[in-house]
């Protein structure tokens, strides 16, 4: 079997906290970590395309927010990383 855009992109959106391709790989039937890392490193999906679709899936509202956060914060062991 062949890892396609819409697994990936189901993968994305149902797993909230560890979305690395070793993860989609462990946790998907059928799929190693190598065909995970040949299809993103193929894959045409630019930061645009990823803007566009998740505008197309957020409902606006006057009293709505959404906040990015990329806070990087440091562990004990960092340095031997």
């Amino acid at each position: 079997m062949k890892v396609t855009a819409q697994m990936y992109g189901q993968f994305l959106v149902n797993t909230p906290v560890n979305v690395t391709g070793t993860y989609f790989a462990d946790t998907s039937a059928g799929f190693s970590h190598d065909q995970v890392s040949r299809f993103l490193a193929s894959s045409k999906l630019t930061p645009r395309i990823v803007r566009d679709k998740a505008l197309s899936e957020i409902t606006f509202s006057a009293h709505g927010f959404i906040l990015f956060d990329d806070t990087v914060v440091d562990k004990d062991f960092s340095f031997d990383i």
